[in-house]
């Protein structure tokens, strides 16, 4: 067991987390949310893009200093890219009918996601230097949750092309599609590890939703979250941008606790209390921090903490409207962003369940 792990099993630490970048999350109705920015100290909180419906933020790129968002205009979802300094952005690859699930490629320079505008739900990426768009599969049934590997060449998705959704491996082009899981149990949200070397994912194949690994050619299947707690169902997870290390949520029947699990061994240790209504952790750019969401009663409040969940802070005020669904970003100069020069760089929206007093739905 690695020692960053072993210290969740220890006195928590006592020192601040890291405050590098940003910290985006929402706020208010979740009908309507207002797209919210802070700094990771909690300071410099203000709405972004309060003339759109609804937006969520999916992703930056630090070096174009692009927010990725989903806006929702006339009733419709698209992909947009903002300023994250402003209230500017534009909607690309504009459709007549939903898109969702965006996320930069490791270079910056095209956008994956899925859209229902010719299909069910197909995925699509979008060249931002050529503005060409190309769809990458057309199956009736439905593919859902893309994601780029570290280094661009390739993408995992789910798919429900058999009846259950399975994931798939495929070329950056849509070429070379192969499935990885054949089981009855749905299997969902893939997501790379930073050195490509496993894709995580939810899957019900043995009950309640649980976190599993798979090498990128379907060999070494294992589950990461079994010996948590008895009877949990995993929510939402993330890699670490720089170890083979997960974070993730998962709620029982009277609580809500976020993990951490070593991807090459060792058992998941719990950051919270085991009364505790934690959810949607997300790791900071550097690996050195956490974000999530705390719900008591009706209300939803963004905090840090460190990665052993000690120096638990809460970033948005008690007086506001509270918050959930964070998103840390990096910016230049930051040490995330020195950290991100020499990795690969994982994207931060790799889930798109979000909890709000209990309700799950798409965000």
């Amino acid at each position: 067991m690695s020692a960053t792990l072993a210290l969740a099993c220890d006195a928590p630490s006592k020192t601040a987390p890291v405050v590098e970048g940003q910290i985006f999350y929402l706020s208010g109705d979740d009908e309507a949310p207002t797209l919210r920015r802070c700094d990771a100290d909690g300071t410099r909180d203000r709405a972004l893009l309060s003339d759109a419906e609804r937006a969520y933020a999916y992703g930056f790129d630090p070096a174009s200093e692009q927010l990725l968002l989903v806006l929702t205009e006339n009733g419709i979802d698209q992909i947009a890219l903002g300023d994250p300094q402003s209230d500017r952005s534009r909607v690309i690859a504009r459709a007549n009918e939903l898109s969702w699930q965006p996320q930069f490629s490791p270079d910056g320079r095209t956008i994956l996601f899925e859209s229902a505008r010719e299909s069910f739900r197909d995925l699509y990426t979008y060249d931002l230097t050529s503005d060409r768009l190309e769809r990458l599969t057309e199956n009736p049934e439905g593919n859902f949750d893309a994601r780029f590997s570290p280094d661009g060449r390739h993408i995992t998705f789910a798919s429900s092309r058999h009846g259950q959704l399975d994931l798939y491996v495929m070329n950056a082009d849509g070429s070379g599609q192969r499935r990885l899981t054949r089981h009855p149990g749905d299997s969902v949200k893939p997501a790379w590890s930073s050195d490509g070397r496993y894709i995580a994912f939810i899957s019900g194949r043995d009950g309640p939703d649980a976190l599993f690994v798979i090498r990128p050619d379907g060999t070494d299947i294992r589950k990461l979250s079994h010996e948590a707690a008895a009877g949990i169902e995993v929510t939402s997870f993330q890699f670490h941008p720089a170890a083979p290390r997960l974070v993730f949520s998962a709620r029982s029947q009277n609580a809500h606790q976020i993990y951490i699990v070593d991807v090459e061994g060792g058992s998941p240790r719990a950051l919270s209390s085991a009364n505790a209504r934690d959810s949607e952790p997300v790791w900071s750019p550097s690996g050195d921090g956490l974000a999530f969401t705390v719900t008591e009663g009706r209300r939803s409040d963004v905090w840090t903490m460190n990665p052993d969940g000690g120096a638990r802070r809460r970033l948005t005020t008690r007086s506001g409207p509270g918050g959930w669904r964070p998103r840390w970003i990096v910016e230049k100069g930051s040490r995330g962003h020195e950290a991100l020069t020499r990795i690969p760089r994982p994207g931060i929206g790799n889930h798109h369940v979000r909890l709000r007093a209990g309700r799950e739905g798409r965000g």
